[in-house]
């Protein structure tokens, strides 16, 4: 009973990505936070129709680059 109703839980949760300004807090209270590594992270908003922002978690710094490009995501889960 409990994995089926564990299996409904999962199946109800919807994923997406922090906003830039999201991430900006995380990058603040990362080493509170934890679980991060030095890199760049997607954020939720778009640049351009093939382009979206990203925020480097070595210095906090932004910027944006094409949506083909390998990068590290933090998602949230919410229901």
């Amino acid at each position: 009973m409990a994995e089926k109703k564990r299996e409904l839980f999962q199946q109800k949760a919807l994923d997406r990505l922090h906003s830039p300004d999201e991430l900006d807090k995380l990058y603040s209270h990362k080493d509170a936070v934890g679980g991060f590594t030095t890199g760049y992270y997607w954020s939720s908003s778009e640049y351009t129709e093939n382009f979206a922002w990203i925020i480097y978690f070595y210095n906090g710094g932004n910027t944006y680059d094409s949506k083909s490009t390998a990068y590290y995501v933090r998602a949230i889960r919410y229901f």
